[in-house]
């Protein structure tokens, strides 16, 4: 049981800027039983989407602007982790160079104006499918999305 837990508080740990702390020695096996709990760090993830877009509504605030905010606490809440890799790949793919060039781009770890419009698109649609499934009413769907 208790390394059911201790897989748990590393997926969270890893997946997540939640203060929680994981085991100090992870090995192969206690890195793919973390693994194992990723859906369930995403239905949480999800819950609070659900929960902030649903809170931003009662409040009187528009769907999208709603989904905005769900849209910008989840890159919070997950350090922007897919948000970084989805910004190399579009600058890297946009740089019309030879892969070598494209691989020294995804490298310099800087943003550029693809990854930037990459990003800024993404997270319009996000923003704007969460709206528009809270205007639905499809609360359900919100919480299984990062999942």
């Amino acid at each position: 049981m208790r390394r059911r837990a201790d897989s748990l508080v590393l997926a969270f740990s890893w997946l997540t800027v939640l203060p929680v702390r994981g085991p100090e020695d992870v090995d192969r096996d206690s890195a793919g039983r973390a693994i194992a709990f990723t859906p369930l760090v995403g239905l949480t993830l999800g819950g609070i989407s659900a929960a902030l877009l649903w809170v931003s509504i009662a409040a009187g605030l528009s769907p999208l602007l709603g989904g905005l905010i769900a849209v910008g606490a989840s890159a919070l809440l997950t350090r922007g982790m897919h948000l970084d890799g989805l910004a190399d790949t579009a600058d890297g793919l946009g740089c019309y160079g030879p892969p070598e060039r494209a691989r020294e781009v995804m490298k310099s770890g800087s943003a550029g104006p693809f990854g930037v419009a990459t990003i800024a698109l993404v997270l319009a649609v996000q923003a704007a499918s969460l709206g528009q499934l809270a205007h639905q009413q499809l609360w359900w769907a919100i919480a299984v999305v990062p999942v």
